[in-house]
């Protein structure tokens, strides 16, 4: 985002983990994204794990811990207190 780039707060709870997030989003990006424009193409300077809680309200935590108890991903994620853990 430049400096001269009109954002506003985006607030919202995460829907894993139940915390509120809040993110500087750049307003016209947004108002393109809500247009039909594709995410990435609309906010490219915005970080992805921002830009998929815009589309998900999943954090980047809850997303990396959620994908990782299923991919068997080597990467040492705790799930989030509230998950119940995974039995086979």
């Amino acid at each position: 985002m430049t400096s001269t780039e009109t954002t506003f707060m985006y607030v919202a709870m995460c829907m894993g983990c139940g915390d509120m997030k809040a993110y500087d989003i750049p307003t016209d990006g947004y108002t393109k994204w809500k247009h039909g424009v594709k995410i990435q193409l609309a906010m490219p300077d915005v970080d992805k794990a921002i830009r998929e809680f815009l589309k998900t309200q999943i954090c980047g935590d809850c997303w990396d811990a959620m994908f990782a108890l299923f991919e068997g991903d080597d990467k040492d994620v705790t799930p989030p207190s509230h998950v119940p853990p995974v039995t086979e």
